[in-house]
């Protein structure tokens, strides 16, 4: 955004919900996208890839490595038409976002409308 706002050429992509051209997902599809499944992102991360794990029963699992080795653990929910999660350790322990998504992508902002995470959208 700085960079934007400086008028510098060839910063990347708009990483902002409104510059998407898809709405935000309501709860309900929001939910029926991640229920069950594994947002992974970050491949290129050190010791990436993480993935969080979404379990249908509202558990809620973080993982990074090729080996998959967890680092948290906690729960998941859908509140109103945001995705949130809460965490034992890692911070923020709470956190909530807006989703913007397809059957294997989604998009998650934070409340100032920016792109937190990019994730693929796994089935185990």
């Amino acid at each position: 955004m700085v960079l934007d706002a400086g008028h510098f050429p060839d910063i990347g992509p708009d990483a902002t919900i409104a510059a998407t051209k898809n709405k935000p997902l309501d709860g309900d599809a929001l939910k029926q996208l991640v229920d069950g499944k594994t947002l992974r992102y970050g491949d290129g991360a050190v010791t990436g890839p993480y993935r969080i794990k979404l379990d249908v029963d509202g558990d809620a699992t973080a993982l990074r490595g090729l080996d998959r080795v967890q680092f948290d653990a906690g729960t998941w929910r859908v509140d109103g038409d945001r995705l949130c999660r809460d965490w034992h350790k890692t911070e923020p322990l709470h956190n909530c976002w807006s989703a913007i998504g397809t059957d294997d992508h989604i998009s998650l902002f934070d409340s100032d409308g920016l792109m937190v995470i990019d994730a693929h959208i796994e089935s185990e």
